[in-house]
């Protein structure tokens, strides 16, 4: 049986929205926006760089389907 993915980034439309986004918008989404403090301490989930102290970073959960599933 064969296996068919296909792996996608996220949308640059969908990142650029949580810049311009108010903290009660990004509250709504479920979305947390921090201040790196210190580095090393703030890795990217996916490329595991550190942000840079000063840098914005999101805390969200991606949705890769919004379908009922079991």
């Amino acid at each position: 049986m064969a296996q068919h993915f296909r792996i996608l980034p996220l949308t640059d439309e969908r990142l650029r929205a949580l810049q311009h986004a108010t903290a009660d918008e990004l509250a709504a989404s479920g979305v947390l926006a921090l201040t790196a403090d210190a580095s090393p301490g703030y890795p990217c989930r996916v490329s595991l760089a550190d942000a840079a102290v000063g840098e914005r970073v999101y805390l969200l959960n991606h949705t890769h389907h919004e379908t009922p599933s079991p």
